[in-house]
């Protein structure tokens, strides 16, 4: 018995589908992806997943919407009619609860923003619902994301910003390795060295990050920079050439950005 659809079988729907299987949230043939892509429905077939091209032959009591922001009303127009208790998920940046109301009025819509994290269960999503949704609609959407990482409850007015912050996040992160990296290798260290200790040290910050909850980041800084040390050295490079309004003007872009493709 299909248990849910998922439109849109990219690296945001297959990371998903591929976190709740493993998580035991889901069996992989309990959960049916529609795209037009065949190479990718092929791979995921392989997987014991259901697979189709055929948007209009959906039946689940649960449809989770992954394609791209401008494609999603094309996807609304093919779409033959869902029932009214079936439950609407969206996780397409910039698209507004309301662009589903348009189309399904009586359904419960959920607007999430997960990350691609989600694959090992290490994601983090955000969830705002609409006034249709039931409590358990909310249990429902609630106990999806969890299998695949935290989960976090805002108003649709912050999600701009929460795509700009988690959603994505980890591109920031992949960047910082990169630049360290190019770095090293630019100060004399070979490749294969440098890709090592830049991974693992951003590996390991993260995990003492999550070892400790309940401390600011800036308290386990301050645990690794002596005065006039090393980290000191360079925690006062990269504040004197404004690493903070940096992130602050990255995260600014893509809030925008994501207003732009909702508008």
């Amino acid at each position: 018995m299909i248990k849910l659809a998922i439109i849109g079988a990219g690296a945001m729907g297959s990371a998903i589908a591929r976190g709740l299987v493993k998580a035991s949230c889901y069996q992989s043939f309990e959960i049916i992806l529609f795209d037009l892509n065949s190479s990718a429905l092929k791979q995921l077939a392989q997987e014991g997943f259901k697979v189709s091209s055929d948007i209009q032959s959906i039946t689940a009591p649960i449809v989770l919407f992954a394609v791209k922001p401008q494609n999603i009303n094309e996807v609304l127009e093919s779409l033959a009619k869902l029932d009214p208790a079936c439950l609407l998920i969206s996780i397409l940046a910039g698209t507004k609860i309301q662009k589903f109301a348009g189309y399904y009025p009586n359904n419960p819509v959920v607007r999430a923003m997960p990350n691609t994290p989600a694959q090992l269960a290490k994601g983090v999503t955000a969830l705002a619902f609409n006034s249709k949704s039931s409590n358990q609609n909310k249990q429902e959407a609630r106990k999806l994301f969890e299998a695949i990482g935290k989960v976090v409850e805002v108003e649709e007015s912050e999600m701009d910003l929460v795509t700009a912050v988690s959603g994505s996040g980890p591109a920031y992160i992949y960047l910082l390795e990169e630049a360290m990296i190019k770095a090293a290798i630019e100060f004399g260290m070979n490749q294969d060295t440098a890709k090592v200790l830049v991974r693992q040290t951003i590996v390991g910050a993260a995990a003492l990050l999550e070892a400790n909850p309940e401390s600011k980041a800036e308290e386990l800084r301050a645990k690794v920079t002596s005065p006039n040390g090393t980290t000191h050295a360079a925690v006062t490079s990269l504040t004197n050439s404004g690493f903070e309004q940096i992130l602050r003007d990255a995260i600014a872009a893509a809030t925008t950005r994501s207003k732009e493709l909702g508008a």
